[in-house]
Parts: structure tokens; C-alpha cells; sequence
């Protein structure tokens, strides 16, 4: 996990992760720059990617999806 703060109400996240067991192996990386828009709502944009080294048949070895979220502190 990797957080880094750009500046004052901007941040950037990187969360990293293995999962190995018997056949397969499973990368997961999500990247997410949250911005602050007001002292309680923020906004979140993240970019996930999900790889697996022997994927089931018929299915690709990386997903990835991305994310545009609103994020309320209370």
C-alpha cells in the first residue's frame, strides 16, 4: 500500500496484492486519485486491475475496471 498526498485536499493511493494458492496465481492493482471538494464530500476516480495466471476456460488472464465514485466523511 502506497499513499502519497499532492497537495492540500488531493491524495493518491496504489494498493498492491498476491494471492497464490495451488494452480493459480492472482495479482490485484487498484490506483485511485481522491480530490476534496468540500470539508465533507470528496471525489474518487480508480483504476483496478485484476490478472490471474491460469484463468478458467474461455476467460481472459486481466480484468480491469474503472471507477468514478463521490465520497461522503461523516
Amino acid at each position: 500500500a502506497y499513499r502519497w498526498t499532492v497537495r492540500d485536499g488531493i491524495a493518491l493511493a496504489e494498493d498492491g496484492s498476491v494471492l497464490a494458492g495451488g494452480e493459480n496465481t492472482t495479482l490485484i492493482s487498484t490506483t485511485a486519485l481522491t480530490a476534496k471538494i468540500n470539508t465533507k464530500l470528496s471525489g474518487r476516480n480508480s483504476y483496478n486491475v485484476q490478472h490471474e495466471t491460469s484463468p478458467a476456460v474461455d476467460r481472459q488472464p486481466t480484468d480491469t475496471a474503472t471507477r468514478a465514485t463521490l465520497v461522503y466523511s461523516f
